[in-house]
């Protein structure tokens, strides 16, 4: 009989801590690279910069309305 390797890789997370929802939007590239380079100064990749920036504001109760966020 073959012996099965055991499995490798991050242990599941516990239920309610796994993320499992996918949030798309649209960027142009300009916008992209802009996310990017504010992530990068961060340290953390674009999508965790994004996540953590983003719950920030919609927490912090003061949030903008979008037509004055619009450049």
């Amino acid at each position: 009989m073959k012996s099965r390797k055991p499995k490798m890789g991050r242990p599941p997370k516990a239920p309610g801590e796994a993320r499992e929802v996918v949030f798309t939007m649209r960027l142009t590239e300009a916008e992209r690279a802009e996310l990017a380079e504010a992530a990068g100064a961060a340290g953390v990749p674009p999508t965790q910069w994004a996540r953590e920036t983003l719950l920030r504001i919609a927490r912090s109760g003061d949030t903008p309305p979008a037509q004055a966020m619009t450049p």
